[in-house]
């Protein structure tokens, strides 16, 4: 399956750019990344804080079927990118975190909308893979890896889960 992929310098969010995307009517399937976002979003109203070179991402897709194993499925499929690419186990927090020595390097975000009558996926994803970081409640850190390799090996598996 093609898809878009719209990158950016800057952006507040990804998840904001993906669904300013769907109001622009962009064709679906999309991904959103960006080196640096200012307001990153996370999972229960709080916000993802990260630093420039780190992966902000947001994959967009339409499907008439109802995926509440993605937030769990995509944490699972980093997990084995990071391993398979580079060689780095991480502990998996359900639903939706990864961790290194116990410590947070990746997040990731579903959100679930209608648009056009269709049910959209937006799944956004935050690692770091440059720097972590400094946060007063979360401890977390970095692995150092290119988050083109990443989000792109990441793509590709997540593409195979949803169109079966």
């Amino acid at each position: 399956m093609k898809f878009e992929h719209y990158h950016f310098d800057e952006v507040e969010s990804t998840q904001i750019e993906a669904k300013k995307k769907l109001n622009e009517s962009a064709k679906v399937p999309f991904l959103i990344t960006a080196d640096m976002q200012t307001k990153g979003i996370a999972t229960k109203g709080k916000s993802w804080a990260g630093e420039r070179g780190n992966l902000f991402a947001t994959f967009v897709f339409q499907s008439d079927k109802d995926f509440d194993f993605l937030p769990l499925t995509s944490a699972k499929i980093m997990k084995d990118v990071v391993f398979d690419e580079f060689d780095v186990a991480l502990e998996l927090k359900a639903p939706n975190d990864l961790l290194f020595n116990g410590k947070k390097c990746c997040g990731i975000l579903l959100e679930k909308i209608t648009f056009h009558e269709k049910l959209c996926f937006l799944i956004g994803i935050g690692f770091n893979c440059f720097k972590a970081p400094f946060l007063k409640d979360v401890k977390a850190t970095f692995i150092s890896c290119d988050p083109n390799t990443l989000i792109n090996n990441w793509v590709k598996r997540a593409l195979k889960i949803i169109n079966a």
